[in-house]
């Protein structure tokens, strides 16, 4: 069941050598609320999952059942 609260465009992410890949199946959140709830309530994330937040400053964990690794790109 796809996650109402991101948007639709499905992203990746690579390294401008395309050596690596940062992202491989990423969700935006662009909007407020999107960007609020991010991965809350999310048990998993599959390998070369994650969500790209945009416009983002700052990044909470609150109510988070899940450790993440954020990278500013």
């Amino acid at each position: 069941m796809k996650d109402k609260r991101m948007n639709e465009r499905q992203v990746s992410v690579t390294a401008q050598s395309g050596a690596y890949t940062l992202l491989a199946h990423g969700q935006v959140a662009a909007g407020f609320w999107s960007r609020l709830v991010g991965l809350i309530g999310r048990r998993s994330l599959g390998a070369g999952e994650g969500l790209l937040i945009y416009p983002c400053s700052s990044v909470h964990c609150w109510f988070m059942h899940l450790p993440i690794d954020v990278v500013y790109v």
